[in-house]
């Protein structure tokens, strides 16, 4: 939230006696006359209070992976606090009940903490777009940020950040007892800013033979779309009438509607076009302050009233990126060279320079056969346990019941099915009875308004001439049971590379582990009989139940409902 017009003596942006207020060494409760820049120190902090992030990266604290993630980063106090996932506080191993924020709408993707995964290359849509999905009451008109994903195989909103999470979490009471600052995302807007494939982290295998010091990392790869070109980001937009999206959907979610007309919403000849600021700046690898030219410019530009940013390859290769017609790729073997250890005659202190790292044509053989940290290895630092007792007295639609799937990425997830308003994010409200009929009413007639096209729920639309879209990884993408089907939603409640070990439900895939526990008789139009025991075979946009005798012949009408599922029923 934007704090142009603060000036000393207005209260902070940030705590005063916390980082990074803390700093400046002048500024106090008692006193904010003292403070400058917003009570942050030299640097200022308007910016930090509160951010909504999210986007594609590796870093230290998550599970191994061989894909790349996107992850949440809703970040309140200053980054005191910041969330990825419905039950994950600033990667806390203790659940923190009264700072959670995020709450799961979608009842056909899972939201794992580590992030998610995806099975084939592509652009991913988002977007963080206010709707009233979690008003609680005819008068509530805060903002609830809500994530809109768009894909291949999932397309529609995925969660809502909780307005308190931003009005109550990370502030600080001030001499006056008010919580401040006054001003946070659940009342006013949001300024939109700059986009990054963040890397905190890379890991590394060291050899040393013959005096020389190499070095692997994983190699890097990015596709190419076009003529040695690189599309990284298109359709930069945003959407602030109350005829994008709020008025559209409150009739949903008051029952005045039941039919959701998706075209109208966040249409792509409405909306705010982000221009761009144009130019270039050339690609760069750096390593101690020395670089290396990559052979590619980004470049950003206006096309058909979209801003585009894009890499512009050099025609030819740079030496330390070799692209074919398919992709470009850095090489993964560098040797290390000028390294030196000496002791700061003044200070006393050890000073290490670890001089330059020369780019390898092959990966050496001691290194070639390595293997990266994956499981079984090392300590987890990211896995993530929540299936231990109750979480935040939140009631389970089946308790007991952990379903698991194991996902591309090689971790296993579990999770557990609760009914919209139990979910734990929301019981830090302590809602009335009042108030859950009113918001899980709201939820129910949005799922099922969203049923006939979900999981395809064309909320957000691509841009023009926007190259092929990815695929999320199948195993999140699920196939509610017939009784979870509208007004429930899945929470994960375990992602480690182990599979746990009170699975009740494991399938490879996210849509096999929704059997019913019994459902009614069911006409087998391949064996002319009736058989009570059924599972769910998903298609993409269609359930079909699947009648269950033996083997040999589940086989079979496995193969003959395939083929005439999308012509014969829909959802049975």
């Amino acid at each position: 939230p934007s704090q142009d017009d603060w000036k000393p003596g207005d209260p902070c942006h940030c705590n005063p006696g916390r980082w990074p207020a803390a700093s400046d060494g002048v500024c106090t409760l008692n006193d904010l006359t003292k403070c400058t820049n917003g009570c942050c120190g030299q640097g200022g902090c308007k910016g930090l209070f509160q951010t909504l992030e999210g986007g594609t990266g590796y870093w230290f604290s998550k599970l191994p992976t061989s894909v790349p993630k996107w992850s949440i980063g809703a970040v309140t106090g200053c980054y005191n606090l910041w969330s990825n996932s419905p039950l994950q506080i600033t990667n806390n191993p203790e659940i923190r009940c009264n700072d959670l924020g995020v709450i799961v709408v979608t009842n056909r993707l899972l939201v794992p903490p580590d992030g998610f995964a995806f099975q084939t290359e592509g652009m991913l849509g988002t977007s963080w777009i206010n709707t009233p999905i979690g008003r609680l009451n005819e008068n509530d008109n805060r903002k609830a940020w809500t994530l809109v994903f768009d894909t291949q195989n999932f397309k529609g909103p995925v969660v809502y950040m909780l307005p308190e999470y931003w009005e109550v979490s990370g502030k600080y009471q001030g001499a006056d007892g008010l919580l401040y600052p006054r001003q946070d995302f659940s009342n006013v807007g949001m300024n939109t800013g700059g986009w990054a494939f963040e890397i905190m982290s890379v890991p590394a295998q060291g050899h040393q033979e013959d005096g020389r010091r190499l070095i692997r990392v994983p190699q890097f790869r990015i596709p190419l779309h076009d003529e040695r070109k690189t599309v990284l980001m298109t359709g930069f937009k945003s959407w602030k009438e109350s005829s994008d999206i709020v008025d559209i959907l409150e009739p949903i979610l008051k029952g005045e509607r039941r039919r959701l007309n998706e075209d109208r919403i966040m249409r792509k000849e409405e909306g705010i076009t982000h221009l761009c600021n144009g130019g270039g700046t050339r690609m760069t690898l750096s390593f101690e302050g020395k670089g290396w030219d990559l052979g590619g410019t980004i470049r950003s530009f206006e096309r058909d009233n979209v801003c585009v940013a894009e890499i512009d390859w050099d025609d030819n290769d740079s030496g330390i990126v070799e692209c074919d017609d398919s992709e470009c790729r850095m090489k993964a073997a560098f040797e290390l060279r000028d390294l030196s250890i000496s002791r700061d005659g003044g200070a006393g202190s050890i000073v290490v320079d670890h001089g330059s790292m020369m780019p390898l044509d092959e990966i050496p053989s001691k290194l070639r056969d390595r293997s990266f940290p994956q499981a079984g290895m090392e300590a987890q630092p990211g896995r993530y346990d929540r299936t231990g007792g109750d979480v935040c007295g939140a009631p389970e639609a089946e308790p007991g019941v952990m379903h698991c799937v194991q996902a591309k990425a090689g971790d296993w997830v579990g999770y557990k099915w609760y009914r919209f308003v139990d979910q734990p994010g929301l019981q830090r409200l302590n809602l009335g009875e009042q108030e859950k009929n009113y918001l899980q009413a709201r939820i129910v007639r949005l799922h099922t308004s969203m049923a006939e096209t979900s999981p395809l729920n064309q909320w957000l639309k691509p841009p023009d001439g926007v190259p092929d879209l990815t695929q999320v990884d199948e195993a999140m993408l699920l196939n509610p049971p017939p009784k979870f089907s509208v007004g429930y939603v899945p929470l994960v409640v375990y992602q480690g590379m182990e599979e746990p070990a009170d699975c009740t439900h494991t399938s490879s895939t996210g849509t096999g582990n929704n059997t019913p526990d019994s459902c009614q008789d069911v006409e087998s139009f391949q064996f002319g009989r009736r058989v009570r025991d059924c599972q769910w075979l998903a298609s993409r946009k269609t359930r079909c139940l699947l009648p269950v005798v033996d083997d040999q012949r589940r086989r079979s009408a496995t193969r003959v409902l395939g083929d005439l599922c999308p012509f014969t029923c829909n959802r049975c």
